[in-house]
């Protein structure tokens, strides 16, 4: 049986201002409790990576869902029709209210797409087209682009396009304290850097099966195992792969990511700008011991596919065998990665060992991501081993491709700029059917590996754990977390 992807949506740490202005909630002795891997940055505005960590709780929900395949179904729209390639209509419940009591309409979901619309920071989902969300009726909102789109129903399964009340919007940041239409409602920020949630009894699917919940937010995978271990917590997302066999009788579900581990080669300066020597380097590089040796075998072995290949859509990439022989002798290449996700340096050292058998000499810079970027960017390194999540977002891999592989890319470790491979995927970013859309991506990816520009070393895989537990949302889109039907 395939495992599916899912989404690992990442945040940075929490400001020392933001715990100090929490309030004391309720008595929550009886809540269930659940830790997240991440701490909050932005006051939980849904223009910030902040969005999943209240979808995550339960607190929000989008117009659109993203099933185990990647597909866009309802959520809290009841259904949509696409009426041209520039035009959705979606339509809403009948007899929904908000956490706050005020209805579910035309114009309060338009009001809250417009303010996502329209907002400083957008949600990347968004896109960059000129979107217009407008009232079309008591239950119905049209949403118009300036510009053809073919994943416009997509980009409204972005947790920052959470769909909130009126009075969500009162102060100077959006307030999903309450505001939400999800089964919990968040209630209280308190001093020790947790959250309260109550259910939402009023909940469209029906009255949540937990009454309570407290939120943590622990960006030590150390102390989230102890605090599982200790009895602490009931629910904790992110288990380290070296933690599985170190806590208990707990269950340990596993998620296969959209998260790729990639080794980029810099085609255009320096020593790889060589493409007879790229691309035997790249078949060259041996991807095994990543997966075995760094992320102790429950990782993917890529084998040459950008896209885990637990899709069905990804798995009929053609595979690739490394290939020895490449000739390296007295070339000396820099090799750069950040230290923030621990198996980073890790394979980085691990590759530059496999370079160093074919003879290069290589210097590896380690150093925090936001002091690499501009030389990364810049590309003033030979390589570069990064983990990228391509469905992100609009859950739309060729609009990853766009991002990271074309000449007008906006984040192209690699500096590829192949005319072809532009043209492929400007023909794929024109389909509208989702199965023909992944395909190609798959299929334009296979040329991207081949040209030598990227190599998969490893597609990562989520854990979470569980302490008497059930009906978690183990969809591995991971918008959702706790939903209605979990319970202890």
């Amino acid at each position: 049986m395939k495992r599916k992807i899912g989404i690992l949506l990442a945040t940075a740490a929490l400001p020392l201002t933001l715990a100090g202005c929490f309030t004391q909630g309720a008595d929550d002795a009886d809540a269930l409790r659940v830790a997240l891997q991440f701490n909050p940055v932005a006051e939980f505005s849904p223009y910030s990576d902040d969005a999943v960590l209240v979808t995550r709780a339960g607190g929000a929900e989008m117009l659109v869902g993203m099933d185990e395949d990647g597909m866009a179904v309802p959520e809290l729209a009841e259904s949509w029709e696409v009426k041209d390639a520039r035009t959705v209509v979606f339509t809403l419940p009948e007899g929904v209210t908000f956490q706050d009591g005020t209805p579910v309409d035309g114009e309060s979901v338009a009001n809250s797409l417009s303010r996502s619309i329209g907002a400083a920071a957008r949600p990347k989902g968004l896109g960059s087209n000129t979107l217009e969300a407008t009232a079309t009726g008591e239950r119905e909102v049209t949403v118009t682009s300036d510009k053809d789109d073919p994943i416009l129903v997509n980009r409204f399964a972005d947790p920052g396009t959470m769909i909130l009340s009126p009075g969500a919007y009162t102060g100077e940041a959006p307030d999903p304290f309450g505001h939400g239409t999800g089964p919990f409602t968040l209630t209280t920020k308190n001093p020790d850097g947790t959250v309260s949630a109550e259910a939402f009894e009023d909940y469209r699917l029906g009255a949540p099966a937990t009454e309570a919940l407290t939120v943590s937010f622990i960006e030590d995978s150390a102390a989230r195992v102890n605090a599982l271990r200790a009895g602490e917590q009931d629910v904790v997302k992110g288990i380290p792969i070296a933690s599985r066999g170190e806590i208990g009788d707990a269950d340990v579900s596993d998620v296969d990511l959209p998260r790729v581990n990639l080794l980029h080669f810099n085609t255009t300066k320096g020593v790889f700008a060589d493409e007879e020597l790229r691309t035997a380097v790249a078949a060259a590089i041996d991807a095994e011991p990543v997966v075995r040796d760094i992320f102790e075998g429950q990782a993917a072995n890529p084998k040459g596919s950008i896209f885990n290949r637990s899709s069905d859509w990804a798995d009929a990439t053609p595979e690739t065998t490394v290939q020895p022989g490449a000739e390296g002798e007295g070339k000396k290449v820099t090799l750069a990665t950040w230290d923030s996700r621990p198996e980073l340096p890790d394979t980085a050292n691990l590759v530059a060992d496999q370079l160093r058998t074919m003879g290069f000499e290589v210097d590896v810079t380690v150093a925090d991501y936001n002091s690499l970027e501009p030389d990364m960017l810049e590309g003033n390194f030979d390589l570069i081993v990064g983990s990228r999540n391509y469905m992100i977002g609009a859950s739309d891999p060729v609009s990853f491709l766009q991002s990271d592989f074309t000449c007008d890319s906006s984040y192209n470790l690699s500096q590829l700029c192949d005319a072809d491979i532009d043209a492929e995927i400007d023909k794929a970013a024109e389909l509208a059917d989702p199965k023909e859309r992944l395909a190609a991506a798959a299929r334009i990816g296979a040329m991207i590996v081949a040209d030598g520009a990227a190599v998969p070393l490893a597609h990562e895989r989520l854990l979470v754990a569980t302490d008497g537990v059930t009906g978690i949302d183990l969809n591995p889109m991971e918008r959702h977390l706790i939903t209605e039907k979990t319970a202890k």
